[in-house]
């Protein structure tokens, strides 16, 4: 498969809209911007001011919500604005829209949780730049975007997987992680693959793109401060399943030639959220890919005893592998 369309996957892995735009300090405090409540102003009742406000103030926000996410044009069209508004005039949206302005009137608590969360990762790797921090709405669109200077939290992925609106666009095992609850751990997997990239002078296997993202997911765990499968968002039966599994899953992977695949369907079926990995059947959780490259990363910083910050300064997946001696550890 060609390399272009391995990034896009791997991007579309990672949930990360990227684009070229001041920053937030690491201080613990975070103050987010409620661009959603000017859109919401803008589209309800096409309020003047509301519109001025979006092509001022909040020009970036904007921009980057029509060009990069709706791809409705571009910000300089003439009919741009009319556009705007008759992408959000379906009768769904608008009702999801009053409910996201009624749950989240109050986002202090979501300030409060990234603020530690910023605070960490700042404490942990200082050459990460924190980017000023916005939401909006979306439609439904992408959860988190990152661009250099700026992170947009999409509100109307986060009603909870109990919502009814979400149950008519979205399988049991996609709703599990569009709760508030998760938006400090997106934040930092989307922060930390935006500074992070994958390497594509080095060859696009299951190997080492399982390393890539399960390095996220390992550093991501430690900067949140919570063990693994909370950061995974496994259950008990599902993070007992790999558990009690993992010699064998990783024979598998290496008995069936697996692990330097670059087979687009291989990449998928380990990498990609699904109700489970065809492989193994029903008992495996999704995304067992980012499980098994976290757990060999973990492996590696108990053998090596090296910092966060070491740990992101590798530069082979590997060495990185090689020197976790993986499959010594989980015989």
């Amino acid at each position: 498969m060609k390399i272009t369309g391995l990034l896009t996957t791997l991007l579309l892995l990672l949930s990360l809209c990227s684009c070229h735009l001041g920053g937030q300090g690491g201080d613990g405090k975070v103050n987010i911007i409620r661009y959603d409540k000017t859109q919401y102003e803008y589209i309800e009742f096409n309020s003047f001011d509301a519109t001025q406000r979006m092509k001022s103030d909040y020009y970036p926000m904007t921009k980057l919500l029509v060009e990069n996410i709706l791809e409705i044009g571009s910000i300089a069209d003439d009919d741009i604005q009319v556009k705007f508004r008759e992408y959000y005039s379906d009768s769904l949206l608008l009702r999801l829209m009053d409910d996201v302005e009624t749950k989240f009137e109050d986002i202090s608590a979501i300030e409060a949780d990234l603020g530690k969360a910023f605070a960490s990762l700042s404490n942990e790797l200082p050459d990460v730049a924190l980017p000023r921090v916005y939401t909006q709405l979306s439609a439904l669109n992408e959860s988190i975007i990152v661009s250099d200077t700026l992170l947009g939290i999409s509100l109307d992925k986060y009603m909870g997987a109990d919502y009814p609106l979400y149950k008519s666009f979205y399988y049991s095992y996609q709703r599990k992680s569009m709760s508030p609850d998760r938006i400090d751990n997106d934040c930092i997997v989307s922060l930390l693959s935006r500074n992070y990239p994958f390497d594509f002078t080095q060859t696009p296997n299951l190997c080492n793109l399982m390393l890539h993202i399960g390095r996220m997911h390992y550093v991501a765990a430690k900067v949140l401060g919570v063990d693994l499968q909370q950061q995974l968002d496994y259950t008990d039966n599902e993070w007992k399943w790999c558990m009690e599994n993992e010699e064998e899953i990783f024979k598998y992977v290496v008995a069936n030639d697996q692990l330097y695949s670059t087979d687009f369907m291989v990449l998928r079926k380990y990498l990609k959220p699904s109700p489970y990995v065809q492989y193994f059947g029903k008992p495996s959780p999704s995304r067992l890919g980012a499980w098994i490259g976290a757990r060999i990363v973990e492996a590696y910083v108990e053998r090596n005893n090296v910092s966060l910050r070491d740990l992101m300064g590798i530069d082979s997946y590997n060495v990185l592998f090689a020197n976790s001696h993986y499959l010594n550890a989980i015989v």
